[in-house]
């Protein structure tokens, strides 16, 4: 699978991952899927799409739905507790999408993880469990959320 990196340059997303079908010589088509993502410099820009954010958002979210077909029921941003949650408009199984994107995104900073004296800036990403309404999460010790694992207590709000 191509993995696309821009340094410092933003194009139409941060990011994104999707599928395309491409023309065999014997008249199939094969589908194939890519991820593109930007490599901001920290010192330039908000750490919640500093230097592996991006990147770090689009690979799991490829990982849990490479084809873009995983469908889930349209959520709320989390936290319920915010007045700025508001429906995603999202039915695809997002991972990074509810603590990465959207009007609340500033409740969930990054987790900094330091690597040979460099820190990387993960985004928090929600599990299967918090799109399937679990209660109690059946992952790790009932978590909805990761690396943070603190950030979210219940699973996604649904809209109507």
């Amino acid at each position: 699978m191509p993995v696309f990196v821009t340094d410092d340059v933003i194009a139409e997303a941060l990011g994104y991952h999707t599928a395309c079908s491409l023309p065999n010589s014997d008249g199939t088509e094969t589908l194939r899927t890519f991820i593109y993502t930007s490599w901001l410099h920290p010192a330039l820009v908000d750490p919640i799409i500093a230097d592996v954010s991006t990147s770090n958002h689009e690979n799991l979210e490829w990982f849990n739905d490479p084809f873009i077909n995983n469908v889930v029921p349209d959520w709320r941003y989390p936290p319920e507790s915010d007045p700025r949650a508001v429906c995603s408009g999202n039915t695809f199984l997002e991972v990074s999408d509810p603590q990465g994107n959207g009007p609340t995104l500033d409740d969930f900073p990054t987790v900094v993880v330091p690597i040979h004296g460099v820190d990387c800036h993960l985004q928090d990403l929600v599990m299967l469990p918090w799109f399937a309404d679990e209660v109690p999460s059946s992952a790790q010790n009932g978590w909805y959320d990761f690396p943070a694992t603190t950030d979210l207590h219940v699973p996604a709000a649904y809209c109507k």
